[in-house]
C-alpha cells in the first residue's frame, strides 16, 4: 500500500495491490438468505487500485482513480448456488475501469482521530472498454464525525452508503460485515447491489498509549436503492475492544475488537488503527 506525497503535499499519489489465494463462504443475494445456505468456494484474486489526489488547502482532496481487479474462481460446491451459473460472476469476473474522488478531511488525526469531519464522495465505471467482464457504476458515500465529549473521550459516528447500478458480479456487490463496515458479522455474510451502515463508537483513552472502545451499529442491502432505508431486515451489532498504540511518537495503533450480530452472527477482529 505505497503512499506517495508530490509537489509539496499538493499532489498525493495512493495505490494497493492485493494478491490473494482464499477459501471463502457464500451464502446467496439479498439481505434474506439462510444461515444453511452456506457454502465454500476457492477464488483467486489480483486487485490494483491507483488514485491521484490534488490537494486545496486546509481539507478539499479531489482526483481520479485506476481500478483493475481479476476474480479466478477455482473450486464450488457441486450442486450449490454458484455451481448454478445463475450468480453474476460464478464463474469469475475482471473488474476494471476509471472513477473519481473527492473529499473534505479535517481529521486531526487519520489512523486515530480525535476531532475533526469525513466526507468523502467516489464513483467507479466498470467498462468493457478496459477489459471488464461486467459493466457497472459504483457511487458510495462516506460521512465520518469525531465530536470530543471529556479531555479523554469521545464519541466518533459514520454513514456509509454504497450504490452499484448495471451488470455487478457478486464480487463487486456491496458486501455487509467485516473489521470495518459491520463487525459482528462475516465479510459478505450479506451481499446485495446497494447497503448501508450507521456506526457509532465511544473511545476513552485512559492512558496515553492505551485505548478502550464501545460501538453500536445497523444497517441492510437491498435490491433496489428506493427500499434500502426501509428499515426493513435490519441488521444491528454491538461490541467492544481495545487500542495501543506501537511507537510511542508515532500514530499506529493496534487494535483488537469483538463484535456480536444477530442470528449467532459474531467475529473477533485484529487490525491496524480505528476501523473509521
Amino acid at each position: 500500500t505505497p503512499q506517495i506525497y508530490l509537489g509539496s503535499g499538493n499532489y498525493f499519489i495512493d495505490m494497493f495491490y492485493t494478491f490473494r489465494i482464499f477459501p471463502n463462504s457464500f451464502w446467496g443475494i439479498g439481505a434474506t438468505t439462510p444461515e444453511d445456505n452456506k457454502e465454500s468456494y476457492n477464488q483467486t484474486t489480483n486487485k490494483f487500485d491507483i488514485t491521484l489526489l490534488k490537494r486545496l488547502p486546509p481539507n478539499l482532496n479531489f482526483g481520479l482513480s485506476l481500478n483493475f481487479a481479476n476474480y479466478k474462481i477455482t473450486e464450488v460446491l457441486e450442486g450449490g448456488i454458484l455451481d448454478s451459473g445463475a450468480v453474476p460472476g460464478s464463474d469469475g469476473a475482471t473488474i476494471s475501469g476509471m472513477g473519481a474522488v473527492f473529499n473534505l478531511d479535517s481529521r486531526d488525526d487519520i489512523g486515530a482521530p480525535q476531532a475533526g469531519n469525513y466526507l468523502s464522495l467516489a464513483a467507479r465505471f466498470s467498462s468493457e472498454l478496459f477489459g471488464a467482464t461486467h459493466a457497472f457504476n459504483k457511487f458510495i458515500l462516506d460521512l465520518r464525525t469525531y465530536q470530543r465529549i471529556a479531555k479523554k473521550s469521545i464519541l466518533a459516528f459514520r454513514l456509509y452508503v454504497e450504490n452499484n447500478y448495471g451488470d455487478v458480479p457478486f464480487q463487486g456487490m456491496a458486501s455487509y460485515g467485516g473489521s470495518k463496515y459491520a463487525r459482528g458479522y462475516f465479510n459478505g455474510r450479506f451481499i446485495d447491489k446497494h447497503m448501508y451502515i450507521l456506526q457509532a463508537e465511544y473511545r476513552w483513552r485512559f492512558k496515553e498509549r492505551w485505548t478502550l472502545a464501545g460501538f453500536g451499529l445497523f444497517g441492510s442491502v437491498n435490491d433496489e436503492a428506493g427500499d434500502l432505508f426501509s428499515f426493513n431486515n435490519l441488521k444491528p451489532s454491538f461490541g467492544g475492544g481495545i487500542r495501543f498504540k506501537l511507537i510511542k511518537d508515532k500514530s499506529t495503533w493496534l487494535r483488537l475488537d469483538y463484535g456480536k450480530g444477530i442470528d449467532g452472527q459474531s467475529g473477533i477482529y485484529f487490525g491496524v488503527n480505528e476501523a473509521f
